[in-house]
């Protein structure tokens, strides 16, 4: 299986070698926003929750690319959110066409949304999800744990009216 932070180290990788992206960060979006060490453009991972369903563990990561912008310059902010919407699709696509046979990420259904603010930088861009599945290995065998656990039978602890 595996773990959140090679699923981060993955995605770091990727970023780090797309030519468009020049920081790499994961973390939350409160340190996201304080970060002043940022040379632009750049994407933060990071990670948002974890779902069981079945045999599948699916993994959810909220990943933001972003750039500086100058609001006197006409049209800037949608060439930005076109540019980082390219990158997003590079990532979801880049991914897809990894044949790895412990992970999966879903391709079929990714919302890429803009976003500008003006918090520590004016910056804009996209924030998308990016949902990575694997297979759940449901083996006891596999769980570390000291000695055994009594799994015997258990004494009602209730009657009911209709016995």
């Amino acid at each position: 299986m595996i773990t959140i932070n090679q699923y981060i180290k993955l995605l770091e990788d990727f970023f780090s070698k797309h030519k468009q992206i020049n920081t790499v960060l994961s973390g939350n979006e409160f340190n996201f926003n304080a970060e002043s060490d940022v040379v632009y453009p750049v994407a933060n991972i990071e990670y948002v929750t974890q779902n069981i369903q079945g045999e599948d563990i699916t993994h959810q990561f909220e990943i933001t690319i972003a750039d500086l912008f100058d609001p006197n310059v006409k049209g800037i902010e949608m060439q930005i959110f076109s540019d980082t919407n390219l990158i997003a699709t590079d990532c979801i696509d880049w991914f897809a066409n990894q044949y790895d046979e412990d992970y999966r990420i879903n391709e079929l259904n990714v919302s890429i949304q803009k976003f500008s603010n003006g918090n520590v930088d004016r910056v804009a861009g996209c924030v998308f999800i990016a949902s990575f599945t694997q297979f759940r290995e449901a083996n006891a065998c596999n769980i570390p744990m000291d000695g055994n656990i009594d799994t015997g039978s258990f004494e009602p602890t209730f009657t009911s009216q209709f016995d």
